[in-house]
């Protein structure tokens, strides 16, 4: 079980915390966002290394930070490419280096850490002109599910090491499938 919490705020914020124990409550607060925090997502590879504890923050500052709350003074990295509020920010479940965001332009990207730090390996962006609000990945980390302030969701493929987005299927779940 564990007792560590991290939370992000609307003042740009990540507090660090523990549930229960001598030291409840938030423990730290870290400030490097200068909007609200609107994603945290921790490394699916920090739950088995012990090396790692890679977080990734997003805000409506338009930036994704990584952080090691290990040795927290500071993000590790800022990812400030944007042109408009990053809304989530995922891992991919099975590569450790790279992960997905998305915004308000409706763009995703695949970032490979091992490869770029300054711009995505790949990007694309709706064709309905709306943003992207959401995004999960496929447990076997093929796909992406992006979902839309329309409220359709689409399903992207992630192919080969080139890490490519092809669009593979759209479907609208407020109506009848286009």
């Amino acid at each position: 079980e564990t007792n560590d919490f991290v939370v992000g705020g609307e003042d740009g914020c990540l507090y660090t915390g523990n549930i229960h124990g001598s030291k409840a409550g938030v423990t730290g607060s870290y400030r490097d966002h200068f909007g609200p925090i609107t994603s945290l997502h921790y490394n699916p590879s920090s739950s088995t290394s012990q090396e790692t504890d890679l977080l990734l923050s997003c805000s409506m500052d338009f930036s994704i930070k990584l952080w090691s709350l290990k040795n927290c003074e500071g993000p590790l990295h800022t990812f400030d490419v944007a042109s408009d509020y990053i809304y989530d920010a995922k891992w991919c479940p099975n590569k450790s280096a790279v992960f997905a965001s998305c915004d308000g332009a409706g763009e995703l990207s695949v970032w490979d850490i091992n490869s770029d730090l300054e711009k995505p390996v790949e990007s694309v962006v709706t064709e309905r002109g709306c943003a992207y609000s959401s995004l999960r990945w496929t447990p076997d980390g093929k796909n992406i599910m992006v979902g839309d302030s329309q409220g359709y969701v689409d399903l992207y493929r992630v192919a080969g090491e080139n890490l490519s987005a092809e669009n593979v299927n759209v479907l609208h779940f407020l109506g009848e499938e286009e």
